[in-house]
């Protein structure tokens, strides 16, 4: 493995703001591999999204983080501490511009490039379960994509459950 060309492929994972942090070691075994080089990695991290969500900060997530990081939240916070490890939790704290999840200022939202390179602003407001964004047929696309414990939580952080009828209207 070329050390030198992997050094300044890491640096470019360690900016993607919503790469977790255990997945870099994927990424190298997939460098040592041979799967992809230096000139390719922005096209490989952005198959990788596709292909492996699971190594990429969730909608669920989001909305629990911009709860806990720029709401203020503790109990978000929790939440968040039983869902991630304390490394994961600390780098996605620093992306609300936080230098730890034990850093209780409030935060601001980060900016996250969706699917098509375009820098949009996410957080609680891409929430289907969300009054002013609900969205029956959002939420089946998001429980296929997602899974159903993953949509769970999001559901959860709009303070519904899978399957509701309606949003809850002491949350929203």
């Amino acid at each position: 493995m070329n050390t030198a060309e992997w050094s300044r492929v890491r640096e470019t994972l360690e900016a993607v703001a919503d790469l977790k942090p255990a997945a870099i070691a994927d990424f190298e075994s997939e460098f040592e591999a041979g799967l992809f080089i230096e000139a390719n990695a922005d096209e490989w991290i952005k198959s990788r999204r596709a292909e492996r969500p699971q190594r990429f900060y969730n909608a669920g997530v989001d909305a629990l983080a911009v709860s806990a990081f720029v709401d203020g939240n503790v109990t978000a916070r929790g939440k968040l501490g039983k869902l991630m490890a304390p490394d994961e939790l600390d780098a996605l704290a620093r992306t609300f511009g936080l230098n730890s999840a034990l850093d209780f200022r409030r935060g601001k939202l980060p900016e996250r490039v969706n699917g098509d390179g375009d820098k949009k602003k996410t957080g609680a407001r891409d929430n289907p379960w969300l009054a002013s964004q609900w969205s029956i047929s959002k939420q089946g696309q998001l429980v296929k994509s997602l899974g159903v414990e993953a949509a769970a939580r999001i559901a959860a952080a709009a303070g519904c459950k899978l399957g509701s009828v309606r949003p809850n209207p002491t949350f929203n």
